[in-house]
């Protein structure tokens, strides 16, 4: 949070006349009104002073002056893109599943933006400039390519890895970046739930703390958006839009992760996390208060006499050695703004999105490119793997689509730039108090949608449901799951092929296990901050940016995410859609067929080995043979 500065009041005026007071008072005046003023005078300095200077060993290319980030600074009405013209964004995480949309959108509807600084490590013998070519070909960036023909030479890419020091920049890729840069949008991170806590609090906690040293950096540095997750503070029942403090400072964490061994580390991670579910929340915890503490800015004072005469007393009375007298007022003016300026603390502000899944509309409703959260339940659920959860199917469902989460992203950059905010301000990008959803209603529409739209090789038949018995879902899981798996992988074996199910229910099993402390948990988010952003937006903006939650209508967000699963993370042809159905009711059938053959081994079982059951099933041929023996008669009558 930026500090305040304290300006102390003037000198009293002792014994002054009334007419010395008025001067005093006009040449104050005269003083507050270069403050405010002066930007165009202090900019005409500054680059006098840049055209004689041949030292700097980076010269920025931003067409971004001094005086034009304080007009923009100065007009609340500045809309969001027009305030990203002849911006440049530093992104990092830009090739994960926020950052794609993110960038994407970003180029898309502010068009003006002159470059975009992607930071990408190398992966798997691919450079950044390889990495960024595959998402720059991939469908998400087809209406991009075809409006914007100069994509390519917008996007920046810059190798560098938040795990290594100085974020693994080289000294020239640092000064051009710390040179243009005037947006940050920092959202890499581990996202893995079961982490090693090692690994996440270097990539969760150490990675923002590189991030910040580098911002400080940055000579015209707008906003700082943080991704944080509104989970951060899952120990809470009731999470407001404010940093928590830690059980732990963060400092002493990394002290110990810095000399402590990884084993070492993972026997203490369940005393540190406490009551949090795992490592993820526990390290995005941290991360914010980390990042509020080191973006504070400077402890200043400023100290404002009047016109300085010769000394009273001290070192020796009467001693002065300069002509001046009440000249210079613009170079003080100046040098105040300055200071404010340059002590004030970063502009920094965090975006806590909830449990974020597919596109709600934009670039592509139902756009998924991973197994992360929810998604990797609706592959399972659609392929006929999942049938059973523990969970609470009146508990809200607090999924977030990705195009509203990074909508708000862009719109807090803008804000924070526009309004420089005193404090660090929050972000709850969450839909449940605003538009409930639970996880009883995705479950019905999840099965719905899968019978309508079945998958290809589905192993059964789609049927989710929650249950808030362990023991109960225990039992259904060994059932429904395990002996299926152990069913299907000795078919394999005798067919002479590779088993696979049972390797596949222990993922599952392992994968669910994380979050069903999401699906049977409630939570309270506070959204003040949000309903501010889009009080302060134009009616515009708010449709080419849209974040609002109520503008989502789950039954079509959750078809439409079960239609993109299908198409971009199972890669299925929608046209073979036709065989799927065909393969779908041959399942339904062998099931029912199963379902009655079963049905009745279990009875015959129960009717020789339970004496109670052998009475009823008596009992009940008794009743069968009294009834026919009674049809004829009966028939005769009518």
């Amino acid at each position: 949070m930026s500090s305040k500065v304290a300006c102390l009041p003037d000198p009293p005026i002792i014994g002054a006349s009334a007419k010395l007071k008025r001067q005093q008072q006009q040449q104050l005046q005269q003083q507050h009104s270069l403050n405010n003023n002066s930007a165009q005078h202090l900019n005409n300095s500054i680059n006098a002073s840049l055209s004689n200077s041949n030292s700097a060993s980076y010269t920025s290319t931003a067409t971004n002056t001094m005086s034009e980030e304080i007009s923009a600074l100065a007009s609340p009405s500045t809309g969001v893109a027009s305030f990203y013209r002849n911006k440049t964004i530093l992104l990092t995480g830009v090739t994960g599943f926020m950052g794609k949309v993110l960038l994407e959108k970003l180029l898309r509807s502010c068009p003006g933006i002159r470059r975009c600084y992607a930071l990408v490590r190398p992966k798997k013998g691919q450079t950044p400039q390889e990495r960024m070519e595959s998402i720059l070909s991939s469908k998400l960036y087809s209406k991009l390519r075809e409006a914007m023909p100069d994509l390519r030479s917008r996007i920046v890419p810059v190798c560098g890895d938040i795990l290594e020091p100085r974020l693994g920049l080289s000294e020239q890729d640092e000064a051009m970046i710390v040179a243009d840069t005037n947006i940050v949008f920092h959202s890499a991170a581990t996202v893995k739930f079961d982490e090693e806590l090692k690994l996440s609090v270097q990539m969760n906690v150490i990675g923002v703390r590189r991030m910040v040293q580098l911002a400080r950096k940055m000579e015209h540095l707008q906003a700082f958006i943080h991704v944080s997750t509104a989970y951060a503070n899952c120990d809470k029942e009731s999470v407001k839009e404010v940093v928590y403090d830690p059980p732990l400072h963060p400092n002493k964490l990394i002290d110990a992760v810095e000399w402590m061994d990884a084993d070492a580390i993972q026997a203490l991670t369940s005393k540190l996390i406490g009551s949090r579910p795992n490592t993820y929340t526990y390290t995005k915890a941290l991360a914010e208060y980390l990042l509020v503490e080191e973006s504070k800015g400077l402890p200043v004072a400023i100290v404002r006499p009047s016109i300085v005469g010769a000394s009273w007393s001290e070192p020796v009375p009467g001693w002065v050695d300069n002509l001046n007298g009440p000249t210079g007022l613009l170079v003080a003016a100046l040098a105040e703004y300055l200071l404010v300026e340059e002590s004030k603390g970063l502009p920094v502000a965090i975006v806590r999105p909830s449990i974020v899944g597919a596109s709600w509309s934009e670039p592509v409703p139902g756009w998924v490119d991973n197994l992360n959260g929810p998604t990797g339940l609706l592959v399972a659920i659609g392929k006929g793997l999942l049938f059973i959860m523990h969970g609470d199917g009146y508990c809200t469902a607090d999924v977030i689509p990705v195009d509203t989460a990074t909508n708000a992203m862009i719109a807090v950059a803008w804000y924070t730039a526009i309004e420089r905010p005193r404090d660090v301000l929050i972000y709850n990008v969450t839909s449940g108090q605003i538009n409930r959803f639970t996880w009883g209603a995705m479950a019905e529409q999840l099965r719905e949608n899968f019978i309508h739209y079945p998958c290809h090789n589905m192993a059964r038949v789609p049927n989710p449901r929650f249950t808030l018995s362990m023991l109960w879902r225990d039992i259904m899981w060994f059932i429904h799951q395990l002996m299926p798996a152990y069913i299907f992988d000795l078919s394999l074996r005798v067919m002479g092929k590779k088993p696979m199910f049972v390797k596949i229910q222990d993922r599952l099993s392992k994968a669910v296990t994380t979050l069903e402390f999401f699906t049977s948990n409630e939570w309270t988010f506070h959204n003040d901050n949000i309903f501010l952003l889009l009080n302060r937006m134009s009616e515009e903006d708010k449709q080419t940016f849209c974040f609002d939650p109520r503008s989502i209508d789950w039954k079509k967000y959750m078809l439409n995410y079960c239609l993109g699963v299908k198409e971009f993370v199972l890669k299925e042809d929608i046209s073979q859609l036709p065989a799927a159905r065909v393969a779908l009711q041959r399942l339904q059938r062998i099931q029912t067929l199963l379902k009655v053959l079963s049905g009745v081994i279990i009875w015959r079982l129960l009717v020789k080995r339970v004496p109670v059951f052998h009475s009823l099933w008596n009992l009940l041929l008794g009743w069968v043979q009294f009834l026919f023996t009674k049809l004829p008669s009966l028939a005769r009558s009518s």
